[in-house]
């Protein structure tokens, strides 16, 4: 992307970095993506139980072809009751459903 097309980073809800590219596409280019969203969240599962319709109405106004979301932190999923520290095997490739950090 060209630098003159990149829009200035903007602060999201809780001081969360949302940048936004768009432009027109390139030569040959007609179904390549037009606007690509990069979202800078920490702790997405809080973010989506606690800002779910300022994130949900965001998206669908903004409308973008690719949604980027970089830093996530979700803690695993791990036996019922179990506590951080505790040493019990945690299933790292699913995320916890109780509640976020």
């Amino acid at each position: 992307v060209e630098p003159s097309k990149a829009k200035k980073p903007r602060l999201g809800s809780e001081g969360t970095c949302v940048s936004e590219v768009s432009g027109p596409p390139g030569p040959g280019q007609g179904g390549d993506p037009q606007t690509i969203i990069a979202w800078n969240v920490n702790g997405l599962t809080t973010q989506l139980r606690d800002n779910w319709n300022q994130i949900r109405d965001f998206l669908e106004k903004e409308k973008p072809d690719v949604l980027c979301i970089q830093e996530v932190r979700m803690a695993a999923a791990g036996p019922r009751g179990c506590k951080r520290g505790d040493g019990q095997k945690r299933r790292r490739g699913e995320a916890k459903r109780e509640s976020a950090q």
